[in-house]
């Protein structure tokens, strides 16, 4: 009976751990997430201005990737557009990856934070209440715009 307590205590120490995120979890290829962005998103769109919003922005958003490697982030923007920054880990808190970006001479911190399986949100140290949800992509995804329905054409009349 005296060891219970020893190994619920060895249990514990032993499985928090694994709960906390790692510098390996955010190596890969990252897409936005445009259905989670758009959840987000929409609360501050007039109902009226929502479906165009919608079709304007997610076919947009969903062409962002971010590749990280070790010490790299390659960004490709709407439009391909291609930025590299470097990076370097300043501190990991439970989920949260902290860390500063150098690109052509602009430093910017950001946060990285792991929310279960392939899923995160990323935020810039400027605004740190606006949190980009994003989820991990396959390689050799092409950058899609998910299915967005489109309002049908007015018939012209006669």
């Amino acid at each position: 009976m005296r060891l219970l307590p020893l190994a619920i205590v060895i249990l514990c120490v032993s499985v928090a751990p694994l709960t906390a995120a790692t510098a390996k979890d955010i190596l890969g290829t990252w897409g936005v997430d445009t259905d989670a962005m758009w959840e987000a998103a929409k609360k501050d769109i007039p109902a009226e201005q929502q479906e165009l919003a919608k079709q304007f922005m997610l076919p947009m958003l969903a062409q962002m990737r971010f590749v990280v490697t070790a010490d790299t982030v390659v960004t490709t923007a709407p439009g391909g557009k291609l930025e590299t920054s470097t990076y370097v880990i300043d501190k990991i808190e439970g989920e949260a990856i902290t860390m500063t970006s150098t690109s052509d001479g602009k430093i910017e911190k950001m946060t990285m934070t792991m929310a279960g399986g392939d899923r995160a949100t990323l935020s810039n140290g400027a605004e740190p209440g606006k949190a980009i949800p994003i989820k991990r992509v396959p390689v050799d995804a092409a950058p899609a715009a998910p299915a967005v329905p489109v309002a049908p054409k007015p018939v012209p009349k006669p």
